[in-house]
């Protein structure tokens, strides 16, 4: 029991040393504005200690390497100025660089990468799938067959998306999603049989695209309006697109004068009926929206197939759809629109990338070291 107690006096002990130290580091932070603001730069750097530094919260933190780096600019050690902008950045490498700042310190910061290498997401959305045919087939005749329709149905997708910054305003955005087409055929056949079709397809899509950026999410500023944190761009690209599965909900209704009519439906697998391999070329726009660290995107975007859908060898293989549905594949390429919303997080490995010398700053780029009273 009496170790208990012990163990007990002795973390609250502990506890109150913490609060005490950082209360007191708090009081140091404080002391070393009133010298900053003074203009005694070299006290700066005498009271503030990473010991002491490494107590406080973040944006305290941020504020004592903001003054450790300016006063040592001032003192001319470029090499401590470089590790308080670079502790800075690590621990919020979106740091604001304040309206206020010194102009010697923003040229100083302006040597630094602040662009991410790489921002990984996810988007969601759906999608709308139209047919073009390119020629009609039919066990009727061909005027019949060709007055049949396709017609679009919905589907979904779900995407994981890399995207890597080239530079402030353009991006290269690689995804690997996988995408449910849905469309039907409608036709009435022999002037009584009604049928329609409605296939699904799954596949896996590989999106290859540029995004050029109307806005900048990486110049940070002190304050942010709404519109501010909103980005419009816009995309183009490529896409292939593997077949996983193709099905089919077969109806048909016959009517022929009678009280009851014939009706059927029926599940029929057609990925042996169509091409495994697609390719596409991709347009779009989006809006995007920074919220903290991340990224929230809403994106429209069409794509345009080049490549068959259906496997003309194997037209006629399937004997359901010919004899029970009157059904057979026309020469198609597909089209489709979709909406999504994304989001985004930015990954940063901030480093100094141009080299900074003393004496790029002019007199006027930093305070002046004013004589104590």
């Amino acid at each position: 029991m009496k170790y208990k107690i012990g163990l007990l006096f002795l973390w609250v002990l502990g506890c109150l040393s913490h609060t005490l130290q950082a209360q007191g580091c708090k009081d140091v932070l404080r002391q070393a504005i009133e010298m900053y603001e003074k203009g005694h730069l070299n006290e700066v750097r005498t009271i503030l200690s990473d010991g002491c530094i490494k107590t406080l919260d973040t944006k305290e933190k941020e504020e004592a390497y903001y003054l450790l780096a300016v006063a040592s600019l001032y003192m001319k050690d470029l090499d401590s100025a470089k590790a308080s902008v670079l502790t800075i950045l690590n621990g919020n490498p979106e740091y604001v660089c304040r309206m206020k700042t010194p102009l010697g310190f923003q040229k100083f910061y302006e040597t630094f990468k602040t662009n991410p290498i790489v921002i990984f997401g996810g988007r969601v959305g759906a999608n709308a799938s139209a047919i073009k045919s390119i020629k009609s087939y039919s066990l009727d005749d061909a005027t019949v067959g060709q007055q049949g329709s396709y017609q679009h149905d919905f589907g979904f997708q779900l995407s994981g998306t890399l995207t890597l910054p080239i530079n402030k305003r353009i991006d290269l955005i690689g995804e690997l999603g996988f995408k449910r087409f849905t469309y039907q055929f409608k036709n009435t056949l022999f002037g009584f049989s009604e049928i329609r079709i409605q296939e699904k397809q799954s596949m896996i899509e590989l999106p290859v695209m540029v995004r050029f950026n109307f806005a900048n999410h990486y110049i940070f500023h002190e304050h942010r309006s709404f519109l501010n944190k909103m980005n419009p761009y816009v995309i183009a690209g490529a896409s292939l697109t593997y077949l996983i599965t193709s099905n089919a909900l077969a109806f048909r209704k016959d009517n022929l004068n009678t009280e009851r009519g014939f009706e059927t439906n029926k599940q029929i697998n057609m990925t042996n009926m169509r091409q495994k391999i697609g390719y596409y070329a991709i347009g779009g726009l989006g809006i995007e929206y920074k919220q903290g660290r991340g990224i929230w995107s809403l994106e429209g975007r069409y794509n345009y197939g080049f490549a068959p859908v259906v496997k003309a060898k194997n037209r006629y293989i399937n004997s359901d759809l010919l004899f029970s549905y009157g059904y057979v594949d026309s020469d198609m390429k597909l089209r489709n629109l979709s909406f999504s919303v994304g989001y985004a997080y930015p990954i940063y490995r901030p480093k100094q990338q141009r080299s900074f010398y003393i004496e790029d700053l002019s007199p006027n780029d930093l305070p002046k070291e004013q004589p104590e009273e």
